[in-house]
């Protein structure tokens, strides 16, 4: 695409000049939309990266888990009653749902977090491009009242 004088020609049509006969502010019109996108790449660019932390954080607690399953494994062939056996292995396994359910909440705030910053970028630019709609159309009433 080449760029006009606007910086939006396209096929020898500068669509600014167009819009702007009609009142309608193309430029700023292409600026929101500019500054939209970089708001969404912003938010996606943090989804991301709350997703690798995640995983990251996943991994590792399956690797504490892969652990703790080895070592009750050997504790359960060391020498013992039955019944010593079974009750360590009942704490254990209390243990250790308590450990899931813990690290369950952590991932869990990890996406919450996560989801609230992307959705604060978001909602500011909302939020901006709202006030900025306003101001064009303002603009464009103006020029309309000096044009009549």
């Amino acid at each position: 695409m080449a760029q006009g004088k606007s910086g939006y020609d396209f096929l020898g049509t500068d669509f600014t000049k167009g819009f702007s006969g009609m009142g309608f502010d193309m430029q700023g019109f292409m600026e929101a939309q500019r500054k939209n996108m970089q708001a969404l790449g912003e938010a996606q660019q943090l989804t991301m990266e709350g997703f690798q932390a995640i995983a990251q954080k996943q991994t590792e607690f399956f690797s504490q888990m892969m652990e703790e399953n080895s070592k009750l494994a050997k504790e359960m062939m060391s020498k013992g009653t039955t019944e010593e056996k079974v009750a360590k292995q009942a704490d254990m396994v209390k243990k250790s749902y308590e450990k899931s359910m813990l690290n369950a909440q952590k991932i869990a705030e990890m996406v919450g977090s996560s989801n609230q910053q992307a959705s604060e970028i978001i909602g500011k630019r909302i939020s901006c491009s709202l006030g900025e709609m306003k101001a064009s159309m303002e603009k464009v009433k103006k020029q309309a009242t000096k044009a009549a």
